[in-house]
């Protein structure tokens, strides 16, 4: 076995790889939201607020996808 898992950092992706994941016959996936580290040191440790012009700058989240195959 194996884990599958993937960061979609572009959330209008999300349909599509959950359709593609059902389209192979894979059902069993969990799907999360989720930040990065550097984005949340960036918005809640003041020294760091430095940080968020190498960040998206707003409150970016994620989806990872998690599966075991």
């Amino acid at each position: 076995m194996y884990l599958f898992f993937v960061v979609l950092e572009n959330e209008d992706l999300l349909d599509e790889m959950i359709t593609g994941w059902l389209d192979m016959g894979k059902s069993g996936a969990t799907v999360i939201e989720t930040t990065g580290a550097l984005q949340l040191i960036s918005q809640h440790v003041p020294i760091f607020a430095g940080l968020r012009s190498l960040t998206s700058g707003g409150s970016r989240h994620n989806k990872t996808i998690f599966a075991v195959i």
